[in-house]
């Protein structure tokens, strides 16, 4: 069994995450396939199949670069009025206001545009608990580790004292490479079946069960 010293820090993805949002994704994503004219895909194979950059989501299913460059801006018109304002995810609120008062430094590592997640944050009185806010227009996007280490550097953490909570492999992959421990949270984009085939650190369904993790038990 392996020890680990105590948490300190804790970088969340937000799509699928922090946010309930698979139902509002997948609606986005087919009405931006329609837009498109690429044939709708199921639910499931949206789970399986989705990567990052998003950009390479679309390469796997048959659009073009040049496809993406000439849409572009519609597809962003499209894909915001579809996705809507999806909710948090269940327990999320009371989970990061509790681990800010145990002093776990807190930060967020997404492919979302910052000035959403900004928005959105300060909308739910949550922008204060972060320290930390990386996106893909700062960093590479994940499986990269370049986010995690530049959290870790923000807030001046070990990798061994942090943990990565995501509902991608993608995610799990950029918390490897970091050397950062991973969380996998099994109610987001990717399957539970996908999620533990990269055998992550822990694996949870509801946010709230982090607090319950024997690294951040209260002393």
């Amino acid at each position: 069994m392996r020890l680990f010293p105590p948490v300190r820090a804790m970088l969340f993805d937000w799509n699928g995450t922090l946010l309930a949002d698979l139902p509002a994704a997948y609606r986005a994503w087919m009405a931006c396939f329609r837009l498109l004219g690429r044939p709708e895909i199921t639910l499931a194979e949206f789970r399986r199949t989705y990567a990052l950059p998003w950009q390479a989501f679309y390469r796997r299913h048959g659009v073009s670069a040049r496809q993406l460059r000439r849409e572009g801006k519609r597809l962003a018109a499209r894909h915001r009025l579809a996705y809507g304002t999806p909710p948090f995810a269940p327990g999320a609120r009371q989970t990061l206001r509790t681990l800010h008062r145990r002093g776990i430094m807190l930060g967020i590592l997404s492919d979302e545009p910052r000035h959403i997640i900004v928005g959105r944050l300060k909308k739910s009185g949550l922008r204060p608990l972060f320290s930390f806010i990386g996106t893909s227009e700062q960093f590479p996007p994940k499986p990269s580790p370049a986010g995690v280490r530049a959290f870790l550097a923000r807030v001046d953490c070990t990798p061994g004292a942090c943990l990565l909570v995501g509902d991608l492999r993608d995610d799990l992959r950029a918390g490897r490479a970091a050397k950062v421990r991973t969380v996998a949270y099994l109610r987001g984009w990717q399957t539970a079946t996908l999620l533990r085939k990269m055998k992550p650190d822990y694996a949870i369904r509801n946010l709230n069960e982090i607090l319950r993790l024997p690294q951040l038990q209260k002393p």
